[in-house]
């Protein structure tokens, strides 16, 4: 995916990067969103860029789903199997009366486990996400 910005400034390395809101953008948070509608990223600087430049930024497809996969599957995948599995646990230890309260809970703790598995993830793949300019 490709897209032309405006740099606004270079911070610690990275640019930071206007972008005007498409048709695709809503719900995805990649981006900070400004109140004026831009969105802002940081980039990772290939070459000479100073601020008011005009780039065009690129993001492997590839990595793209990967982190939509990561950031909503897994999480929503891990909290249904915590549902299941708390509504099959819960009769086998003796709750009948409020298995549902077990099921949302083991559902709760799988969704964070996961959350934190995909940020520990995301750690250890630094950059692999992040959008370059070219």
């Amino acid at each position: 995916m490709r897209e032309k910005g405006i740099v606004r400034a270079i911070e610690g390395g990275e640019a930071v990067v206007s972008l005007k809101r498409h048709s695709a953008c809503p719900g995805c948070k990649a981006c900070s969103v400004s109140s004026n509608g831009d969105m802002t990223i940081k980039a990772a600087i290939a070459g000479q860029v100073k601020a008011g430049d005009e780039v065009t930024l690129e993001i492997d497809s590839s990595s793209m789903i990967k982190a939509i996969v990561l950031v909503y599957l897994l999480p929503a995948v891990f909290f249904l199997i915590g549902v299941f599995a708390g509504l099959k646990i819960a009769p086998s230890i003796g709750i009948h009366k409020h298995k549902e309260l077990i099921a949302i809970f083991t559902g709760a703790l799988l969704l964070a486990v996961s959350l934190f598995l995909a940020r520990q993830y995301g750690k250890t793949k630094s950059g692999t996400y992040q959008a370059k300019i070219i």
